[in-house]
């Protein structure tokens, strides 16, 4: 299966939503969900684990359908948590994965989205020294690529723009989310 996934192997992946989606669907809708939450959530679900066989040091302990069924029920524990502001308890029936595992993945995600997000809001300017600065290139290649008058000029654009990045991602609401969890 995670080879599968991996290589994007259509037949298996069918098969694998043939096997593995009732479940969850039927976890979703015993929990105020429905069918289209739980395809959404299936969904965000594999594309979790992909983003897990990314890393070569993962290694899977249980099997599929249990690790599966967990990322699934994490995350649609987290989507009505968000939607009523309050703790949720889902029954669990599956105690054999590392919930803190897929929480810090989930969690992470969701700081890159909205790093993204917050970034793409900076000038072009902004974006472009923020990108050169954090991909490695020196003060001197950045005064020299952006053509800016000198690399103390350089510092301080580039503290000002990590100060309204940082700014940015700060007021919004996904940001004190993630600080509480």
């Amino acid at each position: 299966m995670l080879e599968a996934i991996r290589m994007g192997d259509s037949t298996i992946l069918r098969k694998m939503y043939e096997q593995n989606f009732h479940v969850v669907a039927d976890m979703i809708e015993k929990n105020n969900g429905s069918k289209e939450d739980a395809r959404d959530i299936f969904q965000e679900g594999i594309m979790v684990i992909y983003e897990k066989l990314k890393d070569p040091n993962f290694t899977l302990t249980s099997n599929f359908s249990t690790y599966l069924y967990s990322v699934c029920k994490y995350l649609w524990m987290n989507q009505l948590r968000k939607k009523s502001r309050t703790e949720v308890t889902l029954d669990d029936t599956i105690t054999s994965i590392v919930v803190n595992d897929i929480e810090r993945d989930i969690a992470e995600k969701e700081k890159r989205q909205l790093y993204q997000e917050k970034f793409s809001q900076l000038g072009e300017d902004c974006q472009q020294l923020l990108s050169l600065f954090f991909s490695g290139s020196s003060m001197k290649e950045i005064v020299e690529k952006m053509k800016l008058s000198s690399i103390a000029y350089a510092k301080k654009r580039k503290f000002v723009c990590k100060e309204k990045l940082i700014s940015l991602i700060e007021k919004d609401r996904v940001y004190t989310e993630l600080m509480r969890s």
